[in-house]
């Protein structure tokens, strides 16, 4: 009987042993199909958030662009109006200038003859008065 019950302990060793083993051999399997899972959905993750923050990071270079693209016009803009200003404040004191002067060369050259006029008619008049 001795024999029986240690033919039966060994059965019973080996059949607990195997069904440990058979449960670590599941538990590790299961823990690598959910590592696996688990990399895959964090794989996922990652992409999404790279293709979220080069959409993000493309969007805000475009904004960027498009702003210094309006500044810069905007800047030449302003200096070619500031040019024009200046241009037309130039031109418009050149042909005051111009005006002006043929003004005054032409009051130059009436005044010698109103002169003589005016002492003609200063000239006369004392004579009648006399």
């Amino acid at each position: 009987m001795a024999s029986q019950k240690e033919s039966i302990e060994k059965q019973a060793s080996a059949t607990v042993d195997a069904q440990a083993e058979a449960i670590k051999k599941q538990a590790a399997d299961t823990v690598a199909a959910q590592q696996a899972e688990i990399a895959k959905q964090a794989e996922a993750l990652v992409t999404a958030q790279e293709a979220d923050i080069k959409s993000q990071a493309d969007q805000l270079v475009d904004a960027e662009a498009g702003n210094i693209q309006k500044l810069a016009a905007a800047a030449v803009k302003a200096e070619f109006d500031a040019g024009q200003r200046q241009a037309i404040a130039n031109q418009a004191k050149a042909t005051t200038t111009s005006t002006v002067s043929a003004a005054l060369k032409g009051n130059a050259q009436l005044l010698p003859i109103l002169k003589s006029r005016y002492q003609g008619k200063c000239s006369s008049s004392r004579r009648q008065h006399q």
